[in-house]
């Protein structure tokens, strides 16, 4: 279980996680509680921002991110348990 900030779509229904390569970033479903573990969890708000705020400025993210918000994880897994 983790604790801090996540990188989410409006209607919390993905996340920001590393690709299966792990050589990028995808939106995942949230759809169980090991996609919220395999999340990219930042441990403060102002870390979030910046990450938020350089990827939207980033060719390759800005679509991916274009509604992004910043969601504590404790919200998230309140709906699993």
């Amino acid at each position: 279980m983790q604790r801090g900030y996540v990188i989410t779509s409006e209607d919390l229904k993905k996340v920001l996680c590393l690709n299966q390569h792990k050589t990028g970033v995808a939106m995942s479903a949230i759809d169980s509680t090991t996609v919220l573990n395999s999340a990219i969890c930042l441990s403060d708000l102002t870390e979030a921002q910046n990450v938020l705020r350089r990827m939207k400025n980033n060719d390759g993210t800005k679509s991916m991110c274009k509604n992004a918000v910043i969601t504590n994880v404790a919200r998230l897994y309140k709906n699993f348990y």
